[in-house]
């Protein structure tokens, strides 16, 4: 490791300034010997040879200080291996809490950290398994809402197939039986009826419009564009007034709405899209109302209804609530859903206006 790298290096440089200190101190009274035999001498070795004939107690002086400078050497090694084996000791716990967060990393559920005796380590360790139990919660919650997501295709899926068959099948089917009573008898018609066969066609090329208008509103895979949000409330809105579905829909909009993005406009026409799904397939209300208002600095979508509440056909138990939460969350909005006192459900949606900017970080 690094650390263990840098405190290594750093005991080794003391240790070898301390050698180089030590042969200077040891060396120093041989200087001047030294330097006179030098001078009559042609070559260091001879002059070392001649100092040692000639003073036996320089020779052993000079040999005190190898013995001293191997003495030092050796010690100087046996304390650069003790630090090491007590830095690697030291360490231990560390890379054991690195590996730990490599696991969580690679995904594994647990960090399988040992038992520190440290405190701190401890403590460490502690907070390592709470954001290894958090990421396992968004793992799960992850793979929560992709299943609900592949779940909610297949039944936009059934429904577009069920409203093909049973709506427009049933317009085209009269098309085409009254054309074909035209084409049997187009010879022997009188003018009134040839005229009242083209109004019922056109009658059902009007009905088949509606309705192919209506699907493309509830899919919409062009987008939503900022300045259409009024206009495709008011036609989600209408929409679901036209089916009969025995709720009473009323829409209060402002004069105009603040500059958003398209992004922001779509993630609140979806969110009150599925509030309004929920509210005709569980609450069992006779009556819905949906108000938009705008602050200083966010615009607020109020859906609320008479129906039995969250008592029965929870639209979180269906993943829809969170479905709206988390598309919220990604725009950096919120939803929050409510009982009324009187029976009822009351979902405020919030999505603060700076979330509204463009990819580029411009308003619009």
């Amino acid at each position: 490791m690094e650390l263990q790298k840098r405190l290594l290096q750093a005991l080794g440089g003391l240790l070898g300034g301390l050698l180089l200190v030590t042969m200077v101190i040891n060396l120093n009274p041989l200087r001047a010997d030294v330097a006179a035999e030098t001078s009559a001498s042609a070559g260091l070795a001879q002059t070392l040879r001649e100092v040692a004939r000639s003073d036996p107690a320089q020779a052993d002086a000079v040999a005190d200080s190898v013995r001293l400078f191997i003495t030092l050497l050796l010690l100087s090694g046996a304390t650069l291996l003790a630090a090491w084996w007590s830095v690697q000791r030291r360490l231990r716990p560390l890379r054991e809490l690195e590996a730990g967060l490599e696991r969580l990393a690679r995904g594994q559920p647990e960090a399988g950290l040992p038992t520190f005796r440290q405190p701190e380590l401890r403590r460490v360790a502690g907070a390592i398994d709470t954001l290894a139990t958090t990421l396992a919660s968004s793992r799960a919650a992850r793979h929560q809402l992709a299943r609900q997501l592949v779940h909610v295709q297949e039944e936009e899926r059934r429904a577009l197939a069920r409203e093909l068959h049973d709506e427009m099948g049933q317009t085209l089917t009269a098309m085409n039986a009254t054309a074909a009573h035209l084409e049997r008898h187009a010879v022997t018609l009188p003018a009134s009826e040839i005229a009242t066969c083209a109004g019922e066609l056109r009658r059902d090329l009007r009905q088949a419009a509606l309705q192919l208008r209506q699907m493309l509103q509830a899919l919409r895979p062009q987008g939503l564009a900022a300045g259409e949000l009024p206009g495709a409330l008011r036609e989600l809105v209408d929409g679901w007034q036209a089916r009969h579905t025995g709720i009473g829909f009323h829409l209060q909009l402002p004069a105009s709405l603040p500059p958003m993005g398209d992004d922001a406009a779509l993630t609140l026409y979806r969110v009150v899209q599925e509030a309004l799904t929920n509210v005709v397939r569980h609450s069992g209300a006779r009556h819905c109302a949906v108000a938009v208002t705008t602050a200083a600095n966010e615009i607020r979508i109020d859906i609320v209804d008479d129906g039995c509440g969250m008592a029965r056909g929870n639209p979180d138990s269906g993943g829809g609530l969170r479905g709206m939460a988390e598309r919220l969350s990604m725009a950096g909005g919120h939803v929050q859903a409510n009982e009324e006192r009187d029976g009822g459900l009351r979902l405020s949606v919030v999505l603060p206006l700076t979330a509204g900017a463009n990819n580029d970080g411009k308003r619009q």
